[in-house]
């Protein structure tokens, strides 16, 4: 199996794609059940094909290059999971390839190889929720590309080269906030590979602040620029991740790849076959896992899906430990020992992810759309959001409820009164959905929308009164001007 990818045959890139999506077609076709990040990221991506703006208009912290790519996925193939998860299996592969003709342009092996694509795409196989289109999987594109941009240094050393990596440091916070950590890897690196002045700090500076300007500057010109400060920006401060999964079952899943990890970098360390420049883009991807682990304590929660940013030093390390052992038959049975022992481990964490509320992954999946009259409505939930979304629309701007708190949990001030008062009547919920006991002091401060709703057709649920109906739907532009 090891020698399979140990020719220089570009066609090894054909055969690891196959095996991505046929790995991840059989999962779908067997009933993938839908996760809560990915009923959320669909719920956001129609809320702004009808022509709301983020941040303003639907309040939730996903960054907003990848809100833009929600967008873009259910303008054009509607409220699909299928389409996203066609497109992170996409990544995924181009990923893989990218990744290794990076390391076969660079020589930084001793042979020419297709294992770290190999490999690459075996790290994504190890949890359902790693092959789901999330933030850190689109900010691994731009990282990708910084990585390419740092190694370059050595051929291309221009002025620009510097703006680019501070660029594509900048589209990776826009696409996922915690990989703004890679801005040291942008300027360790840097340092590095080639002599870094005031000059050139300022070049990749300059270019990670241009693009977070340009998008600044296009919420300041919508009048929302607040907004994107509070509702994106502020959320970096939230250093109280969630693990949904149990610690034990987390660490399980990469116990094998962190381990071929630990092995690979002593073995690697210990060798003196390397050239100068081999060795240093060895240490530039020890500068990635520096700058990648404090990473994960930012985001809102650590699951397998939040480790992708692992996937290239775990494929550029654990792919020279194999290559390194002289007995092509003892390399092989260690390649073939690592591959059961991490196939056997996705396909356990498979099981589990199918067994929905009882397996493992319960925290992470989406209960079952609620039976109707909630179906093909516009509800709001006082709460997690759970399985209500599926087949529904979101009314207000109110998706992540950590950032709605900050209005419901502070009623008794008038200003917060009057702007969930305004967003009540700009577009009233058909259902409001009731999971914290929130509604009875909301209708006390608010007796306008006590005067709206009635009791629904379940506990906890309140029905919009039939004459607060709008006889016609409104447009977008109506509905939030």
């Amino acid at each position: 199996m090891l020698a399979l990818f140990r020719i220089n045959d570009p066609l090894r890139l054909v055969l690891v794609a196959l095996l991505l999506m046929a790995v991840r077609g059989l999962a779908v076709a067997q009933g993938l059940p839908l996760s809560v990040e990915q009923l959320l990221h669909l719920t956001l991506g129609e809320r702004l094909s009808q022509g709301a703006t983020m941040y303003a208009h639907v309040w939730d912290p996903t960054p907003p290059l990848t809100a833009g790519v929600y967008w873009l996925l259910v303008w054009t193939f509607g409220k699909s999971a299928l389409s996203f998860q066609v497109l992170a299996v996409i990544l995924v592969i181009l990923q893989a390839s990218f990744w290794n003709r990076l390391l076969l342009r660079l020589n930084l092996y001793n042979e020419k190889n297709y294992l770290p694509a190999f490999l690459y795409a075996l790290f994504f196989l190890l949890s359902p929720d790693l092959l789901e289109l999330s933030p850190p999987l689109i900010a691994l594109t731009f990282l990708l590309l910084l990585a390419d941009r740092v190694f370059g240094l050595r051929d291309r050393p221009q002025d620009s080269s510097f703006f680019a990596i501070g660029a594509y440091a900048g589209l990776a916070a826009l696409s996922h906030l915690p990989t703004a950590t890679f801005v040291g890897f942008a300027l360790l690196g840097s340092a590095f590979m080639r002599t870094l002045g005031p000059r050139q700090v300022a070049q990749i500076l300059f270019g990670t602040g241009f693009v977070v300007a340009l998008v600044a500057g296009y919420y300041f010109w919508r009048g929302h620029v607040v907004d994107l400060i509070q509702n994106y920006f502020a959320t970096l401060t939230w250093l109280s991740p969630e693990l949904p999964l149990p610690l034990g079952w987390l660490v399980g899943v990469m116990a094998m790849p962190l381990l071929g990890l630990v092995v690979a970098i002593a073995r690697v360390y210990s060798e003196r076959a390397f050239v100068n420049f081999q060795v240093s883009c060895q240490n530039l991807m020890l500068f990635w896992l520096i700058c990648a682990v404090p990473s994960l304590p930012l985001g809102a929660q650590i699951t397998p899906a939040s480790l992708a940013v692992l996937a290239p030093p775990v494929s550029f390390f654990v792919a020279h430990w194999f290559l390194l052992i002289k007995r092509k038959s003892l390399a092989e049975l260690v390649f073939l020992g690592y591959l059961g022992l991490q196939v056997a481990g996705g396909y356990f964490a498979y099981l589990q992810f199918m067994r929905g509320p009882a397996g493992a992954y319960a925290k992470l999946l989406a209960p079952p759309a609620p039976a109707a009259p909630l179906q093909g409505t516009r509800l709001l939930v006082l709460g997690p959001p759970g399985g209500y979304y599926q087949g529904n629309t979101l009314a207000t701007p109110y998706l992540n409820w950590r950032l709605a708190a900050q209005h419901f949990n502070h009623l008794d001030y008038y200003v917060v009164m009057t702007a969930v008062y305004e967003n009540f009547r700009r577009e009233p919920p058909h259902y409001l959905v009731d999971e914290l006991n929130l509604a009875p002091k909301l209708f006390d401060q608010l007796p306008l929308l006590a005067n709206m709703y009635q009791p629904g057709p379940q506990p906890g649920v309140y029905q919009l009164r039939p004459e607060f109906l709008p006889q016609k739907a409104p447009t977008a532009a109506q509905e939030l001007p």
